[in-house]
């Protein structure tokens, strides 16, 4: 429900979703996955306080068994984990890039101001083939605004 208004750009609403589902993930793996979109949002809203402070919690050392891509996309807001590591961990053979690692990569380009290298990072994800995940499906929806609504 969070990611459906969060790309409809319902960003109130797709907080308070994310508050829900925080107060109800019971592992690592789901905190990680609903702080991670949390954050974005707070970000969009422009709100750089409250997402920061999402991150305070955020380790390496978290108990996951599959959601170490939004574990990694958090590590990299939190300057712990370098864009170019990140961009290691998120390359296919296909020369596409992992979707949910290259959206969180692409926005975070974006907030660097690099507009052409999140353009190139969205096209890299939606040069493969997982057109049913969240961050190729959100990345479809970046790429349309960009350049001139860079989140």
């Amino acid at each position: 429900l969070g990611l459906a208004y969060y790309l409809r750009g319902n960003f109130d609403k797709a907080i308070s979703a994310y508050k829900k589902s925080l107060t109800e993930s019971d592992n690592d793996d789901l905190r990680v996955a609903t702080l991670a979109w949390l954050y974005r949002t707070y970000i969009r809203i422009g709100n750089q306080a409250e997402a920061d402070a999402l991150l305070e919690d955020v380790s390496p050392n978290m108990r996951l068994v599959e959601n170490r891509d939004y574990l990694n996309i958090l590590l990299l807001f939190k300057k712990e984990l370098s864009p170019e590591r990140l961009y290691e961990l998120a390359s296919r053979r296909d020369n596409s890039l992992d979707p949910t690692v290259g959206y969180g990569l692409a926005n975070y380009y974006a907030l660097q101001g690099e507009i052409q290298t999140a353009s190139e990072t969205f096209d890299k994800v939606l040069a493969g083939n997982s057109w049913d995940s969240f961050g190729y499906i959100a990345s479809e929806v970046e790429r349309v605004h960009l350049p001139e609504a860079p989140l």
